[in-house]
């Protein structure tokens, strides 16, 4: 039987004819990020990473028109618990009178 070829070269090792187009030396991608570091740079891209922003502040809170829909919602959902609570324990309070008597 004869050794499998390598298809890629090592890591450290240099390219070869069976990886056409693939650039493989760390110089050479170096080279290729300096220089696209150094094309977005000249656009201005980075300009504003170092310049501090001005924060305003947030303006003062306004009520809402729904704070009286939510105000009226409220205070009928705890008029109904009340209810419901009266109710529960008038039912409780009949159910042990009758199991006394």
């Amino acid at each position: 039987m004869r050794p499998l070829k390598r298809r890629w070269p090592r890591a450290c090792g240099s390219a070869s004819a069976a990886a056409p187009g693939i650039v493989t030396s760390r110089y050479a991608t170096a080279a290729a990020a300096a220089a696209f570091a150094l094309i977005i740079w000249g656009t201005g891209l980075f300009q504003n990473l170092g310049t501090p922003r001005e924060v305003k502040p947030a303006p003062p809170a306004e009520p809402k028109a729904y704070s009286t829909v939510t105000a009226r919602m409220n205070e009928f959902v705890s008029e109904t618990g009340r209810q419901i609570n009266a109710a529960i324990t008038d039912f409780f309070a009949r159910f042990q009178k009758g199991a006394q008597q």
